[in-house]
Protein backbone atom coordinates (compact mmCIF):
# COMPACT_ATOMS: atom_id res chain seq x y z
CA UNK A 1 0.00 0.00 0.00
CA UNK A 2 1.37 3.39 -0.97
CA UNK A 3 1.78 5.95 1.48
CA UNK A 4 3.48 9.54 2.55
CA UNK A 5 6.71 7.47 3.36
CA UNK A 6 6.72 5.62 0.11
CA UNK A 7 9.52 6.13 -1.83
CA UNK A 8 10.04 6.97 -5.72
CA UNK A 9 11.56 3.09 -6.25
CA UNK A 10 7.65 2.07 -4.28
CA UNK A 11 5.62 3.87 -6.82
CA UNK A 12 7.59 3.04 -10.11
CA UNK A 13 7.44 -1.03 -8.69
CA UNK A 14 3.49 -0.66 -7.15
CA UNK A 15 0.70 -2.15 -9.55
CA UNK A 16 -1.21 0.86 -11.46
CA UNK A 17 -4.44 0.53 -9.12
CA UNK A 18 -1.92 0.99 -6.58
CA UNK A 19 -0.99 4.46 -8.17
CA UNK A 20 -4.11 5.62 -9.56
CA UNK A 21 -5.42 4.91 -6.04
CA UNK A 22 -2.88 7.18 -4.57
CA UNK A 23 -3.46 9.68 -6.83
CA UNK A 24 -7.65 10.00 -6.06
CA UNK A 25 -7.16 10.26 -2.33
CA UNK A 26 -4.58 13.18 -2.52
CA UNK A 27 -5.44 16.90 -2.95
CA UNK A 28 -4.34 19.41 -5.30
CA UNK A 29 -0.55 20.84 -5.02
CA UNK A 30 -2.25 24.30 -5.09
CA UNK A 31 -5.39 25.92 -6.78
CA UNK A 32 -3.25 26.75 -10.01
CA UNK A 33 -2.75 23.26 -10.54
CA UNK A 34 -5.83 21.33 -9.89
CA UNK A 35 -4.66 18.14 -11.76
CA UNK A 36 -1.05 17.78 -9.98
CA UNK A 37 -1.60 15.93 -6.75
CA UNK A 38 1.76 15.27 -3.59
CA UNK A 39 1.00 11.71 -3.00
CA UNK A 40 4.12 11.18 -0.45
CA UNK A 41 7.32 13.32 0.81
CA UNK A 42 9.18 13.11 -2.44
CA UNK A 43 6.73 11.85 -5.39
CA UNK A 44 3.56 14.11 -7.09
CA UNK A 45 1.08 12.61 -9.66
CA UNK A 46 -0.18 14.32 -12.81
CA UNK A 47 -3.29 13.39 -14.49
CA UNK A 48 -3.15 14.13 -18.30
CA UNK A 49 -6.02 13.60 -20.49
CA UNK A 50 -4.35 14.72 -23.91
CA UNK A 51 -1.22 13.90 -25.53
CA UNK A 52 0.24 11.77 -22.70
CA UNK A 53 2.80 9.88 -24.39
CA UNK A 54 4.27 12.79 -25.62
CA UNK A 55 4.14 14.93 -22.38
CA UNK A 56 5.80 12.00 -20.57
CA UNK A 57 8.89 12.41 -23.73
CA UNK A 58 9.29 15.76 -23.53
CA UNK A 59 9.75 15.76 -19.15
CA UNK A 60 12.17 12.60 -19.51
CA UNK A 61 13.92 14.31 -22.32
CA UNK A 62 14.11 17.99 -20.10
CA UNK A 63 15.27 16.38 -17.45
CA UNK A 64 18.21 14.31 -19.13
CA UNK A 65 19.11 17.40 -20.30
CA UNK A 66 19.08 19.79 -18.06
CA UNK A 67 18.20 18.93 -14.27
CA UNK A 68 20.97 19.87 -12.40
CA UNK A 69 22.53 22.46 -14.67
CA UNK A 70 20.75 25.94 -13.97
CA UNK A 71 17.60 24.51 -13.39
CA UNK A 72 15.64 21.96 -11.82
CA UNK A 73 13.17 19.92 -14.17
CA UNK A 74 11.37 16.91 -12.25
CA UNK A 75 12.40 13.86 -12.52
CA UNK A 76 10.17 11.56 -14.54
CA UNK A 77 9.22 8.39 -12.59
CA UNK A 78 7.16 6.58 -14.68
CA UNK A 79 3.59 6.86 -16.64
CA UNK A 80 -0.07 4.82 -16.00
CA UNK A 81 -2.19 4.60 -18.44
CA UNK A 82 -6.19 4.00 -17.53
CA UNK A 83 -8.39 3.17 -19.92
CA UNK A 84 -12.12 4.38 -19.67
CA UNK A 85 -15.49 3.63 -21.24
CA UNK A 86 -15.63 5.85 -23.64
CA UNK A 87 -12.47 8.25 -25.21
CA UNK A 88 -9.17 8.22 -24.68
CA UNK A 89 -7.30 6.49 -21.69
CA UNK A 90 -6.34 9.12 -18.81
CA UNK A 91 -2.74 9.50 -17.98
CA UNK A 92 -1.05 9.43 -14.94
CA UNK A 93 2.72 11.11 -15.20
CA UNK A 94 4.35 10.07 -11.89
CA UNK A 95 7.36 12.23 -10.74
CA UNK A 96 9.95 13.30 -8.27
CA UNK A 97 8.51 16.57 -5.95
CA UNK A 98 10.73 19.67 -6.57
CA UNK A 99 10.16 21.42 -2.99
CA UNK A 100 10.23 25.35 -3.65
CA UNK A 101 8.10 28.90 -3.96
CA UNK A 102 5.89 29.40 -7.31
CA UNK A 103 7.21 32.18 -8.98
CA UNK A 104 3.94 34.56 -8.22
CA UNK A 105 4.59 34.21 -4.73
CA UNK A 106 8.19 35.45 -4.74
CA UNK A 107 9.15 38.92 -4.37
CA UNK A 108 12.43 40.74 -5.57
CA UNK A 109 14.46 40.85 -8.96
CA UNK A 110 16.85 38.05 -8.05
CA UNK A 111 13.65 35.33 -8.76
CA UNK A 112 13.13 37.14 -12.02
CA UNK A 113 16.71 37.12 -12.94
CA UNK A 114 17.32 33.71 -11.93
CA UNK A 115 14.49 32.19 -14.07
CA UNK A 116 15.51 34.28 -17.00
CA UNK A 117 19.02 32.96 -16.74
CA UNK A 118 17.42 29.17 -16.58
CA UNK A 119 15.26 29.96 -20.19
CA UNK A 120 18.23 32.06 -21.74
CA UNK A 121 20.01 28.52 -20.80
CA UNK A 122 17.45 26.47 -22.56
CA UNK A 123 17.36 28.31 -25.38
CA UNK A 124 20.81 27.84 -25.94
CA UNK A 125 20.66 23.76 -26.30
CA UNK A 126 19.60 23.27 -29.85
CA UNK A 127 23.09 22.79 -30.78
CA UNK A 128 22.84 19.48 -28.07
CA UNK A 129 19.47 17.98 -30.22
CA UNK A 130 20.11 14.97 -32.34
CA UNK A 131 20.00 15.31 -36.55
CA UNK A 132 16.88 13.94 -36.71
CA UNK A 133 15.46 17.03 -34.35
CA UNK A 134 16.04 19.73 -37.14
CA UNK A 135 12.40 21.08 -38.23
CA UNK A 136 9.53 23.54 -35.93
CA UNK A 137 7.17 21.94 -34.14
CA UNK A 138 6.89 19.93 -31.02
CA UNK A 139 10.19 17.91 -30.56
CA UNK A 140 9.04 14.93 -31.04
CA UNK A 141 7.14 15.71 -34.39
CA UNK A 142 3.72 15.74 -36.00
CA UNK A 143 1.40 18.85 -36.17
CA UNK A 144 2.16 21.89 -33.98
CA UNK A 145 -0.18 22.56 -31.16
CA UNK A 146 -0.85 24.83 -28.31
CA UNK A 147 -0.25 28.94 -28.72
CA UNK A 148 -0.06 30.94 -31.33
CA UNK A 149 -2.36 27.85 -33.10
CA UNK A 150 -5.08 28.23 -31.11
CA UNK A 151 -7.54 25.03 -29.94
CA UNK A 152 -7.10 23.38 -33.15
CA UNK A 153 -3.45 23.45 -33.57
CA UNK A 154 -1.84 23.96 -37.13
CA UNK A 155 -2.93 21.14 -38.70
CA UNK A 156 0.12 20.53 -40.56
CA UNK A 157 4.15 19.52 -39.75
CA UNK A 158 6.45 21.86 -40.56
CA UNK A 159 9.08 21.34 -42.85
CA UNK A 160 11.86 23.79 -42.13
CA UNK A 161 12.00 27.63 -40.84
CA UNK A 162 10.51 28.96 -44.46
CA UNK A 163 7.55 26.51 -43.91
CA UNK A 164 6.79 27.78 -40.64
CA UNK A 165 7.03 31.17 -42.04
CA UNK A 166 4.80 30.62 -45.16
CA UNK A 167 2.29 29.13 -43.12
CA UNK A 168 2.03 31.81 -40.37
CA UNK A 169 1.57 34.58 -43.10
CA UNK A 170 -1.40 33.07 -44.39
CA UNK A 171 -2.98 33.36 -41.53
CA UNK A 172 -1.91 36.53 -41.17
CA UNK A 173 -3.15 37.79 -43.91
CA UNK A 174 -6.22 36.60 -43.10
CA UNK A 175 -6.21 38.26 -39.90
CA UNK A 176 -5.54 41.83 -41.93
CA UNK A 177 -8.10 41.59 -43.84
CA UNK A 178 -10.75 40.69 -41.05
CA UNK A 179 -9.57 44.17 -39.56
CA UNK A 180 -9.82 45.34 -43.25
CA UNK A 181 -13.70 44.16 -43.30
CA UNK A 182 -14.93 45.57 -40.25
CA UNK A 183 -12.92 49.03 -40.75
CA UNK A 184 -9.57 49.14 -39.28
CA UNK A 185 -7.19 49.55 -40.74
CA UNK A 186 -9.27 52.23 -43.51
CA UNK A 187 -9.83 50.53 -47.39
CA UNK A 188 -7.54 52.94 -48.79
CA UNK A 189 -4.14 51.08 -46.65
CA UNK A 190 -5.41 47.77 -46.37
CA UNK A 191 -3.02 46.48 -48.72
CA UNK A 192 -0.31 48.18 -46.74
CA UNK A 193 -1.51 47.38 -43.66
CA UNK A 194 -1.55 43.94 -44.60
CA UNK A 195 2.30 43.73 -45.76
CA UNK A 196 3.23 45.06 -42.42
CA UNK A 197 1.74 41.96 -40.55
CA UNK A 198 3.72 39.47 -42.87
CA UNK A 199 6.45 38.05 -39.73
CA UNK A 200 9.44 37.21 -40.95
CA UNK A 201 10.75 34.08 -39.39
CA UNK A 202 13.51 32.70 -41.52
CA UNK A 203 16.66 34.86 -40.01
CA UNK A 204 15.83 33.43 -36.65
CA UNK A 205 17.61 30.26 -35.47
CA UNK A 206 15.39 27.50 -33.97
CA UNK A 207 15.86 27.19 -30.12
CA UNK A 208 14.44 25.19 -27.54
CA UNK A 209 11.15 27.06 -26.02
CA UNK A 210 9.42 25.73 -23.30
CA UNK A 211 5.97 27.62 -24.64
CA UNK A 212 4.57 28.08 -20.91
CA UNK A 213 6.45 30.13 -19.12
CA UNK A 214 3.70 31.37 -16.66
CA UNK A 215 4.33 32.08 -12.81
CA UNK A 216 2.80 29.33 -11.47
CA UNK A 217 5.14 26.70 -13.59
CA UNK A 218 8.66 28.34 -12.65
CA UNK A 219 9.00 27.40 -8.78
CA UNK A 220 12.62 29.21 -6.66
CA UNK A 221 14.63 26.92 -5.07
CA UNK A 222 15.70 27.70 -1.49
CA UNK A 223 19.54 26.95 -3.15
CA UNK A 224 18.63 29.94 -6.06
CA UNK A 225 18.54 27.76 -9.04
CA UNK A 226 14.75 27.98 -10.54
CA UNK A 227 12.56 24.40 -11.28
CA UNK A 228 10.47 24.80 -14.18
CA UNK A 229 7.45 22.57 -14.47
CA UNK A 230 4.92 21.26 -16.91
CA UNK A 231 6.97 20.62 -20.56
CA UNK A 232 3.88 19.17 -22.16
CA UNK A 233 3.93 22.62 -24.89
CA UNK A 234 8.03 22.28 -25.50
CA UNK A 235 8.75 22.83 -29.26
CA UNK A 236 11.33 23.75 -31.43
CA UNK A 237 10.77 27.68 -32.67
CA UNK A 238 12.19 30.89 -33.03
CA UNK A 239 12.71 32.73 -29.37
CA UNK A 240 10.16 35.05 -30.39
CA UNK A 241 7.79 32.50 -29.94
CA UNK A 242 8.72 31.94 -26.82
CA UNK A 243 8.22 35.64 -25.53
CA UNK A 244 5.15 35.93 -27.35
CA UNK A 245 3.63 32.96 -25.45
CA UNK A 246 4.74 35.12 -22.37
CA UNK A 247 3.72 37.80 -23.17
CA UNK A 248 -0.21 36.31 -24.18
CA UNK A 249 0.02 35.38 -20.45
CA UNK A 250 -0.27 38.99 -19.38
CA UNK A 251 -3.86 39.24 -20.73
CA UNK A 252 -5.20 35.39 -20.22
CA UNK A 253 -3.25 34.43 -17.25
CA UNK A 254 -4.48 35.31 -13.77
CA UNK A 255 -4.38 38.93 -12.48
CA UNK A 256 -1.93 38.01 -9.60
CA UNK A 257 0.51 36.67 -11.75
CA UNK A 258 0.90 39.29 -14.68
CA UNK A 259 3.29 41.70 -12.74
CA UNK A 260 5.86 38.45 -12.63
CA UNK A 261 5.01 37.89 -16.25
CA UNK A 262 5.57 41.67 -17.20
CA UNK A 263 8.65 41.69 -15.69
CA UNK A 264 10.14 38.42 -17.00
CA UNK A 265 9.01 38.76 -20.34
CA UNK A 266 11.02 42.42 -19.90
CA UNK A 267 14.53 40.55 -18.99
CA UNK A 268 14.28 37.87 -21.62
CA UNK A 269 13.45 40.28 -24.44
CA UNK A 270 17.35 42.00 -23.18
CA UNK A 271 18.94 38.75 -24.07
CA UNK A 272 17.20 38.79 -27.59
CA UNK A 273 17.53 42.60 -28.96
CA UNK A 274 20.49 43.17 -30.52
CA UNK A 275 21.39 46.01 -33.57
CA UNK A 276 20.23 43.01 -35.91
CA UNK A 277 16.91 42.58 -33.86
CA UNK A 278 15.88 46.27 -32.08
CA UNK A 279 13.35 46.22 -29.40
CA UNK A 280 10.58 47.41 -31.55
CA UNK A 281 10.93 45.18 -34.29
CA UNK A 282 10.37 42.39 -31.49
CA UNK A 283 7.40 44.11 -29.83
CA UNK A 284 5.91 44.02 -33.38
CA UNK A 285 6.66 40.25 -33.66
CA UNK A 286 5.23 39.88 -30.39
CA UNK A 287 2.00 41.26 -31.51
CA UNK A 288 1.64 39.75 -34.96
CA UNK A 289 1.99 36.21 -33.07
CA UNK A 290 -0.65 37.12 -30.64
CA UNK A 291 -2.61 38.06 -33.49
CA UNK A 292 -2.17 34.63 -35.12
CA UNK A 293 -3.50 33.01 -31.63
CA UNK A 294 -6.55 35.61 -32.18
CA UNK A 295 -6.90 34.33 -35.66
CA UNK A 296 -6.97 31.23 -34.70
CA UNK A 297 -9.38 30.88 -31.78
CA UNK A 298 -11.83 32.42 -34.07
CA UNK A 299 -11.47 30.70 -36.74
CA UNK A 300 -11.95 26.90 -37.66
CA UNK A 301 -8.67 26.05 -39.96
Amino acid sequence: MLDWQSSEYDFQTAADCEVIESYEGALPLRDSSPTARRVASTVVIKRVTVGIKEEYANLFFAWSLLDGTRMRVPKPLRLVQSPVESGPPLGYLVMGYLDGRSLDSCHGGACVRATADAVRFLHTHYLMLPETHVAPGPLGGGCAEDFPWGQDGAAKTFVDTDDLEQYANVRLSRYASDRSRRGFPSSADASHRQRDWNIKLQRQTLTLCHMDLSPRNILYMSDGTVGILDWSSLALYPVIFELASLSHCLHVGPLHERAMCRELLAVIKGFVTSPAYEAQEIDEDIAKLEALQSMSIRHAW
